[in-house]
């Protein structure tokens, strides 16, 4: 949660137009990512979301800790288990279904020339190399990012 506090107090500063709605959990574990890597994350996300609404608008943030049991976990292919949740949820353009199947993909873009289509792919690329999973779910009018990170667990000796 700190960590999500300073990158948008950063964010928020360039970025006026934009009204942050914060839905923080109260007991977030660590997870096994690098601070750096997950900045970058929130990072392309907020800055995706704000391109996504050129007249301004929304972003809600929320963190919080659940369990997934297996049903839970077939659809991403990962572990049942203890897991942080990091959702960006904007009331941008939207994204199609053709956009959302690529969105992950290197070099996609739909800003023409502005865009270099590697932001998603890092987002994607990190949560990936945490065991984590994440989904995009859009319509025309809101577009949410939801993020699966397995919390830190020491090993156990034998």
């Amino acid at each position: 949660n700190r960590l999500m506090e300073n990158t948008l107090e950063m964010f928020v500063r360039t970025c006026k137009r934009l009204a942050v709605h914060r839905q923080f959990g109260r007991e977030i574990w660590s997870v096994p990512c690098d601070r750096a890597q997950i900045e970058q994350v929130l990072l392309n996300l907020l800055i995706n979301a704000w391109q996504a609404m050129p007249d301004g608008g929304d972003i809600y943030l929320e963190t919080k800790t659940v369990v997934l049991g297996e049903i839970d976990c077939r659809a991403y292919d990962i572990r049942p288990g203890l897991y942080v949740t990091i959702s960006v949820t904007d009331n941008g353009t939207g994204m199609t279904k053709e956009v959302q199947q690529q969105v992950f993909d290197p070099f996609f873009t739909t800003k023409g020339a502005k865009g270099q289509g590697l932001g998603q792919p890092i987002v994607y690329n990190t949560v990936i190399r945490a065991r984590g999973a994440l989904n995009v779910e859009s319509n025309e009018n809101e577009t949410k990012f939801l993020i699966y990170i397995p919390v830190f667990q020491p090993e156990k000796s034998k």
